[in-house]
């Protein structure tokens, strides 16, 4: 017996600390800490502020305190999934091998022996002082002949029990790997349920009958050492990647499991959408789209400024933080995170360029329904242009509704969106919208490609530390930079040339090859003469920077907003980005500018402007 226990504990330790640190691979580190400073923070202000408005603190607090909840109850539940699975597959056979060492069986409650019928006759007690063993466990056939009437069992090995229709201990008994039979509660007469009858070899534990000692010392033990794990092996600061712990972002178990399921559901959302337009069809026939605002520009171009300032104008409507991830009902998700919102602290987004985000700060979201209607456009091997021939009458019908959605969600006249990949849409977007403006930022392509360069190298350091992340951009379509990237085609052979380039680690090789080719697009459409060049305008970042009031007045013209007036508060808000090409080689510099000169002299670029010469 004693080495058994030694075997139960050491399995125990094994099984107790794989859940520990299963738990804190799920939830992250000093979530509690974090969520009990919060709860302080509401608590001193409700008692201690005599303005404070009561009713949405206590709103809060309930809400903080069923996410922190269902939290930590879903990463146990992922966490012990491994173990319950153990259990289930293996659970029978040790029962089996456990019971067979008995000589005798017991029943629980002990006055409920006398209605065991064991080879059809009443047990008999077998030992002096143990009430409770009431039979051999050599029977043949195990009765209870109850008040109520009589309930076979399984047989003399197996653990078994009896309970009433609806207990939840019938429940708790199935899962320790009891046979159940339930029976109408008044079957018991006056005999408290459940009933259990199970061998018996001795066991003292106090948890019996439940628990055997063996697996009573078993659960012991994994209870006992699942606490270091959980508490205490907790990953230093220095075991992450440089650079990346103060801002690495942060994917709750939540978070992660709804992205999942709206990304691996697309099919389903889209039918939800659809059924949620039905449901506000009267309201959506009221929305009309006026000239839709689409700013779009390779990632480190400056469109989330250009968004934000437009954002900030009277009328704009845009997506939010918020919509993420069952962005294809927008109405159904604002309605239901409407209800559980709270205060939400500014922090600064992991791309560490200084821009601060709440929830509902302006951001991209309408890639996942890009790349739902057509998949092909973050294959590296497909091209990725889009106009009228290969478009699709589905995806503009549901788009219009999705746009009308977000208007009547923000209260907006006018769409603005920001969408890095829209850069190869724009003819298909023109013939969609015929009023429809583009604003189109590009940069210098030292400065431009060096900075996609360090994100690259940012979030892949993201990735590492935590394993979540690209899967989380792929799903919000984000493939400029990290393990998941994917260089955008616009001729046929480009996508394989960056490919290439980023292989053999030539990072910055292979994004100026992808802004050649991409600007090169945007360059062609406004020397042709193209119609959709009217409705174009591009915007240089570095102009942006240096005279912000014109440049955006400049922009607010030319989509014919309102609230010029306005410009000149959102410019103060206008900050000259960080300078990279100062920290290139000569020899890096160079071959970026092998592959780009042509184009970057067509929006009035050259090389010897760039800070690392002035």
């Amino acid at each position: 017996m004693m080495l058994l226990s030694l075997i139960a504990v050491l399995a125990g330790a094994a099984l107790g600390f794989f859940f520990g640190f299963a738990w804190r691979r799920i939830v992250s580190a000093g979530g509690s800490r974090k969520f009990y400073k919060r709860i302080g923070t509401v608590f001193r202000t409700m008692l201690s502020d005599p303005d404070a408005d009561f009713v949405s603190l206590y709103k809060t607090l309930i809400g903080q305190s069923f996410r922190h909840i269902g939290v930590q109850f879903l990463g146990l539940l992922v966490a012990l999934s491994p173990i319950i699975l153990l259990s289930v597959t293996l659970g029978p056979t040790f029962h089996a091998w456990n019971n067979s060492r008995a000589d005798s069986l017991s029943v629980h409650p002990q006055r409920a022996a006398e209605y065991l019928l064991v080879d059809g006759m009443p047990a008999q007690t077998l030992r002096d002082g143990r009430s409770r063993v009431a039979a051999p466990a050599s029977a043949g056939s195990v009765h209870l002949r109850l008040p109520g009437g009589e309930v076979p069992l399984a047989g003399p090995r197996s653990n078994q029990a009896v309970c009433a229709d609806g207990s939840i201990s019938g429940v708790v008994l199935s899962s320790l790997g009891f046979h159940v039979a339930y029976v109408d509660r008044g079957t018991f007469g006056d005999v408290s349920g459940p009933v259990i009858v199970r061998p018996w070899s001795g066991d003292v534990n106090p948890l019996w009958p439940y628990l055997g000692d063996l697996e009573a010392i078993l659960f012991a033990s994994m209870g006992l050492f699942s606490v270091p794990a959980m508490f205490l092996l907790r990953r230093r600061k220095g075991d992450r990647n440089d650079g990346a712990e103060d801002a690495l972002p942060k994917i709750s178990l939540i978070d992660d499991l709804m992205t999942s399921l709206a990304s691996s559901g697309a099919g389903f959302f889209r039918w939800l959408g659809d059924k949620e337009s039905g449901c506000f069809r009267a309201e959506l026939a009221k929305i009309s789209i006026d000239r839709p605002i689409f700013v779009s520009g390779l990632a480190r171009s400056g469109t989330t400024v250009v968004l934000e300032l437009l954002a900030s104008l009277p009328a704009v409507a845009t997506h939010q933080y918020r919509d993420f991830p069952f962005v294809m009902t927008p109405m159904l998700w604002h309605g239901f995170t409407s209800r559980f919102s709270s205060g939400d602290t500014p922090l600064e987004r992991p791309h560490k360029d200084g821009i601060v985000i709440t929830r509902q700060s302006p951001e991209a979201f309408e890639e996942p329904i890009w790349q739902h209607f057509f998949p092909h456009v973050h294959d590296s091997q497909a091209n990725h242009t889009i106009e009228g021939q290969n478009g699709s009458e589905e995806f503009g019908r549901f788009f219009s509704g999705h746009i009308r959605k977000i208007l009547l969600l923000r209260k907006g006249r006018r769409y603005l969106s920001k969408g890095n990949y829209n850069l190869t849409r724009i003819r298909y977007l023109a013939g969609l919208f015929p009023d429809a403006c583009f604003v189109v930022p590009v940069r210098h392509p030292l400065e431009h490609v060096w900075s996609l360069v360090r994100q690259n190298e940012l979030f892949r350091k993201y990735a590492e530390a935590d394993e979540r992340i690209a899967g989380y951009l792929a799903a919000a379509g984000h493939y400029e930079f990290g393990p998941q990237r994917v260089p955008i085609n616009v001729r046929s052979g480009t996508g394989q040339r960056v490919l290439e380039a980023w292989n053999s680690g030539r990072d910055h090789v292979g994004y100026a090859i992808m802004w050649a080719e991409v600007y090169r697009y945007i360059s062609e459409l406004t020397e042709r003469k193209d119609p959709v060049a009217e409705r174009l305008l591009v915007l240089r970042y570095e102009d942006l920077c240096a005279q912000p009031a014109e440049a955006l007045k400049s922009v607010v013209d030319f989509c014919g907003l309102d609230g010029r007036e306005g410009v000149s508060e959102a410019a103060g808000r206008v900050r000259q980005g960080r300078t990279w090409s100062t920290s290139m080689t000569e020899d890096v510099r160079l071959e970026i500018w092998h592959e780009v000169s042509d184009v970057a002299e067509r929006f009035g670029y050259r090389l010897e402007d760039s800070p690392a010469n002035t």
